[in-house]
């Protein structure tokens, strides 16, 4: 059947009759499909699709697309919004993710994806979230046009975000756009078009010789433990989980050797520890000096006699630094990280980061 410039097409599948119609648009094509009613809201679905060239390469694409609908792949495209597909891609994956990343991921999509808010910043109103945005509308102009106002009152009460904090939202949409094209939900990824902010790389800044002796000094004067952690640390140049997971059986003190393989993170229901630290490049055994590994004896010694004054003893495989008089369970990298900014602003050094 051809009706003014329309060309119409029937497709037999298993379970309906699908129409699709050719139409001409200046110097393109547009195909035009419907897909009948939606079962839960009984509103008419189509799709539609944009191609240039010949009309025998319009009509090719079509029976194309004729086929990909005939094998089911854009049927959820059709009513699946983005904050769906989010959340489905973050259940499957989750398995794979480190526990960090996976909570981060979490965070973004309950922060940034919701469903589309007003938001107020002086006297314009942005619009925040695209959660609700069906795929099939999903455009890299639109995630464009998010990541800019994003940038200007995205955060709490209207306050900027960062271009860091932009971009890890970008990393989250990229990410589950990318499997909605493996599940061929959508031909193509659109965040792979979008310009993202871009962030400056920044160099660590380690604190000099004098700082890195006032902080150790000055935790000394709270805690012993504390300064010992903070002087392993240093002495290590390991991530705060690294140092976290330390155990006894990774220390030699006679050949003044720590061995570094595992790591502490935060899970869902406590900290983690994890064998390989973060990628298997990172295992490795670092030489220490003889004023670390004095420091490193004496603070055994006072965790096994602190075990005894309590009626206990340390287990066979005890963490150097514990949150229990058995060495059994290991700090909390977070609480690691809030004790030593409380330090540093104490000693008027809130420009030192533990990380550094």
């Amino acid at each position: 059947m051809v009706t003014d410039g329309h060309r119409s097409f029937r497709c037999g599948l298993t379970f309906a009759l699908v129409q699709g119609a050719i139409e001409r648009r200046g110097k393109s094509w547009r195909l035009r499909v419907d897909l009948g009613r939606d079962p839960v809201s009984g509103r008419r679905r189509q799709l539609t699709r944009t191609v240039s060239g010949t009309k025998r390469e319009a009509d090719e694409a079509m029976a194309r697309l004729l086929v990909e609908i005939g094998e089911g792949r854009h049927h959820a495209a059709q009513s699946i919004a983005l904050g769906d597909l989010c959340g489905d891609w973050l259940e499957q994956a989750r398995a794979s993710l480190e526990p960090n990343t996976a909570r981060e991921f979490a965070g973004v999509l309950r922060r940034y994806l919701g469903p589309r808010t007003d938001v107020a910043v002086g006297h314009d109103v942005l619009r925040r979230g695209l959660g609700g945005t069906p795929l099939k509308k999903l455009r890299a102009w639109e995630l464009d046009r998010f990541y800019q106002q994003l940038l200007v009152g995205g955060g709490r009460n209207g306050t900027p975000l960062s271009p860091a904090t932009v971009r890890k939202v970008h990393t989250v949409l990229r990410l589950a756009l990318e499997q909605a094209v493996r599940w061929q939900w959508l031909a193509e990824n659109p965040a792979l078009h979008a310009s993202p902010p871009s962030v400056p790389r920044r160099d660590p800044t380690p604190p000099g010789v004098e700082e890195t002796r006032a902080l150790v000094e000055a935790a000394a004067e709270l805690d012993p433990e504390w300064s010992t952690y903070l002087r392993v640390a240093a002495a290590l140049g390991a991530r705060r989980g690294e140092v976290c997971a330390l155990r006894w059986s990774m220390v030699d003190l006679e050949r003044s050797v720590v061995a570094i393989h595992h790591a502490v993170v935060r899970g869902d229901e406590g900290v983690i520890d994890r064998e390989y630290p973060k990628n298997a490049s990172s295992r490795r055994r670092v030489a220490v000096d003889s004023g670390t590994v004095i420091a490193l004896a004496a603070h055994r010694d006072a965790q096994s006699e602190r075990a005894l004054t309590c009626g206990t003893s340390l287990v066979r495989d005890a963490y150097v630094f514990s949150a229990v008089v058995d060495g059994s369970r290991p700090w909390h990298p977070e609480v690691v990280t809030h004790r030593f900014r409380r330090l540093c602003r104490r000693l008027g050094l809130g420009h030192v980061r533990l990380h550094d």
